[in-house]
């Protein structure tokens, strides 16, 4: 488990009352503890915490209340975030995100963390009704969260029924913020994550289920998603308030590492990145950005493989695309140009990549009611696509999914029906018939 049952435990002089530690006393305790960054916060606990306050039976933060002044400034003092976090996490990955999150604040920070703020000696003494109240009044009068998320597209605190809680706290008070910390391991796996597959970042949205979360103990599991389902939102509303509010942390870190030259220094890369960053924001609905990180892409592909290069014209669909989504017609129409152009001196006229963007330069002139016009280009890219991907294939079905919506704008209904039983075909074969492009077939 994530949490061991030492975890949820402390006495009213220490949690209670609010304190936190500051920065320094992180430092101090990887630096007086030899080996405590590499294990886990529960071996930390076992190994270090218990032995060291056992005398006293008191939580960690009263041995450093004891020590007084840490010669920088205040080692405890009211607490200003509360840290949720797991605890099979690495201590020192743990301790590393906190320092960092510590050094943009500009200000002193103090931690509420659960292994020095509770008593660890009076583990089960305390009911579930105690800890949801005390975990509920911490958070509202701290007023802010911390999340340490790991790994980042499938973060453990998701899984585990008490962090699950701090999270609802959170995210139901108008008075707490949310913020999300990443270890710095976890920003290079979010780096090479998005590298390797533009749609990691929505796979790991689709991933989010409260629901499945564990406890250390089952009747605190249930306890839990019993509260969640009677007075919360309940499982459905609060995935949907995580899912929000992580969609937006994973856009601004996608905004944020776009922007950073020295990110894309370290990366072997830096285009593939950059073009799958901007179609992440563009699937996420942040289209301005997502133009800003396709101009940046379009430089580096050009520096490294120069303009007519397949790389350069992928660029300029991704604009064509994002231009389109956002109703532009016009201006998507000059890049699927731009793009066109690339590809046929690339790669040749006869290409599966020249298809598609005359069937998307077809839509675009389609949407401008240029329907004559557009038929031209999607018979043009139906004659390519056949005769590089052949007839069975969801490509094909697609520019005769379009075409035939262009011959219903332009009255030509035995023609459109020819070619939307046409695509059924294509794609029951290819997709199957429950597969939601075949049902637009039949619809």
């Amino acid at each position: 488990p994530s949490r061991s049952p030492y975890c949820r435990s402390n006495n009213s002089s220490s949690s209670c009352d609010g304190l936190g530690v500051s920065s320094d006393v992180l430092r101090e305790f990887l630096e007086s503890h030899p080996g405590v960054a590499s294990m886990t916060t529960e071996q930390a606990c076992r190994q270090f915490v218990l032995p060291a306050t056992q005398e006293l039976q008191c939580a960690y933060i009263e041995l450093v209340k004891q020590k007084g002044k840490d010669g920088k400034g205040a080692a405890v003092a009211r607490a200003t975030v509360f840290v949720s976090h797991a605890w099979k996490y690495n201590l020192g990955d743990v301790f590393a995100t906190l320092l960092r999150f510590a050094e943009k604040q500009g200000k002193p920070v103090y931690f509420w963390f659960d292994l020095f703020c509770n008593n660890q000696h009076k583990a089960i003494s305390y009911p579930f009704e105690w800890w949801c109240t005390t975990f509920r009044s911490q958070i509202e009068s701290i007023g802010q969260v911390l999340l340490v998320m790991s790994p980042w597209n499938d973060p453990i605190p998701l899984t585990r029924a008490w962090c699950l809680w701090e999270i609802y706290c959170s995210l139901s008070s108008s008075s707490v913020t949310l913020s999300i910390g990443l270890p710095p391991n976890q920003q290079q796996a979010y780096l090479e994550g998005v590298s390797e597959n533009m749609h990691a970042i929505t796979e790991a949205l689709v991933r989010i289920d409260a629901e499945r979360s564990e406890a250390f103990k089952p009747q605190d599991r249930d306890n839990i998603h019993r509260a969640v389902q009677e007075s919360g939102p309940g499982f459905l509303g609060l995935n949907m308030q995580i899912k929000n509010h992580l969609r937006e942390w994973y856009l601004n870190t996608a905004v944020e590492l776009a922007g950073s030259k020295d990110v894309l220094k370290g990366i072997s890369n830096p285009g593939i990145l950059l073009y799958n960053l901007g179609t992440a924001m563009r699937n996420l609905g942040d289209l301005q950005h997502a133009l800003q990180t396709f101009e940046s892409c379009l430089e580096v592909f050009r520096a490294e493989h120069g303009e007519y290069h397949r790389t350069t014209a992928a660029a300029y669909c991704s604009f064509a695309t994002t231009y389109y989504s956002l109703g532009n017609y016009a201006k998507s129409l000059e890049f699927n140009e731009k793009a066109l152009h690339v590809q046929i001196k690339a790669l040749g006229e006869q290409h599966v990549d020249v298809g598609i963007t005359l069937n998307n330069i077809g839509n675009c002139l389609s949407s401008m009611d240029q329907n004559e016009q557009a038929v031209v280009q999607f018979e043009r890219a139906l004659q390519i696509k056949l005769a590089t991907v052949g007839e069975m294939d969801q490509e094909t079905g697609n520019t005769c999914m379009d075409l035939g919506s262009t011959y219903v704008l332009l009255l030509n209904y035995p023609k459109a029906v020819e070619l939307f039983e046409r695509a059924r075909k294509i794609y029951e074969a290819t997709l199957g018939k429950q597969h939601p492009t075949t049902s637009m077939a039949y619809n």
